[in-house]
């Protein structure tokens, strides 16, 4: 006797059904309330304040990821570096776009958001990047401890040493704002950053540098920068981990990410 399929229609009926049911019983769990969610802002188009508001992709998917339990979400912007530090401080409930596993009283989510991250120079440099070991001969500026984040042999190459100090071309910004500034004001010869935040302080500074030069993307890192959501609470956590499948499910998150081109 064989096994009835299932038509695919119903089959997609049934995942609807099977979420909305995850959904409820996590939702049963943690109480709406108001989530304070630390930020690094400067960040655009990602992280960012538009007339005194909260904005960025970052903070509409984390919104809407936790808007089917109720949850208003409350930013509370730092410093890249203690995205860590206000969670156990117990300064923030949530930290977002932070790397990590699970421990130390910190939740972890699945990764919610991804960075294309690019080695770039100006044309008229002349510069010729095939490996990374190219990079070395250049100076560069980064996003604070972008060190860590694009592999382990950029990160065995360029960690600060036991005494903190960093490689003599390597260079950090406190915010991508004024990391791309750094190099439109020719202080450094190649900036690695997103594509997509470089292209729009490209067109954010406009009138301070001449962003319409000729610039060259080497793409070595051959790889997207996922992140991770952390939490205090496992059933946040997982409140969030529901709504993020519910948002790339129904389109909210593709949706998003088109409202900022």
């Amino acid at each position: 006797m064989h096994a009835r399929k299932i038509p695919l229609i119903a089959q997609s009926g049934l995942q609807r059904l099977a979420l909305t049911g995850l959904l409820l019983s996590i939702f049963n769990t943690v109480n709406a309330t108001e989530i304070r969610v630390a930020l690094v802002t400067d960040r655009e188009p990602y992280s960012f304040k538009k007339n005194n508001v909260d904005s960025g992709i970052e903070v509409d998917l984390i919104r809407a990821a936790l808007k089917p339990f109720g949850h208003v979400i409350k930013p509370v912007i730092v410093p890249k570096a203690r995205l860590s530090i206000v969670l156990k401080s117990e300064e923030a409930d949530v930290s977002a776009t932070i790397q990590g596993t699970d421990g130390d009283g910190l939740f972890f989510s699945e990764p919610y958001i991804s960075f294309q991250n690019q080695v770039i120079s100006k044309k008229k440099k002349n510069i010729a990047i095939v490996t990374l070991a190219d990079i070395d001969k250049y100076s560069l500026i980064i996003w604070q401890g972008g060190w860590r984040n694009l592999g382990p042999l950029f990160e065995a190459t360029y960690k600060p040493d036991p005494s903190g100090k960093f490689r003599p071309n390597y260079n950090e910004a406190h915010s991508q704002l004024n990391q791309s500034k750094m190099f439109w004001a020719e202080r450094t010869d190649l900036i690695i950053v997103d594509k997509k935040i470089f292209e729009h302080f490209r067109k954010q500074l406009h009138n301070e540098f001449k962003t319409e030069e000729e610039v060259v993307f080497h793409d070595i890192l051959k790889s997207q920068t996922s992140y991770q959501t952390a939490f205090r609470s496992k059933e946040l956590r997982d409140q969030f981990n529901a709504g993020l499948r519910k948002i790339r499910s129904d389109g909210t998150y593709q949706a998003i990410l088109d409202s900022y081109q």
